[in-house]
């Protein structure tokens, strides 16, 4: 039991440095073809798909919350569409620690319960 607690704590803290380096990267925008885009951080600790559509944008998946503000940054370099929505792949945080900030803006998430 207490090497499980242990584990988890140090899981935790893991996280936790990890986010807290988030908002010191720059994403890197990477054209993958037609309206289809990636953003990276240069760490590899997370990516974002994007893809540009008539209606709106759609986004995969939406890093840490440190990295909202850059995202939408990046997206609004690549289109005057709004973003409409982002599609989580699953729940590690550095997949849905930005939904709050997302969700806040306007966009409909689609995800996990």
């Amino acid at each position: 039991m207490r090497s499980a607690v242990l584990a988890c704590f140090l899981a935790t803290l893991c996280v936790a440095g990890l986010e807290a380096t988030q908002n010191t990267q720059p994403l890197e925008t990477i054209h993958v073809q037609g309206s289809i885009y990636t953003l990276q951080n240069p760490t590899g600790d997370g990516n974002v798909g994007v893809f540009i559509g008539a209606d709106g944008v759609l986004l995969v998946d939406a890093q840490f919350a440190p990295r909202s503000e850059a995202i939408v940054g990046a997206v609004q370099e690549l289109s005057t569409q709004e973003i409409s929505f982002l599609v989580n792949t699953h729940v590690h945080p550095d997949h849905i620690g930005g939904n709050e900030n997302l969700a806040e803006i306007g966009l409909t998430i689609l995800a996990h319960d």
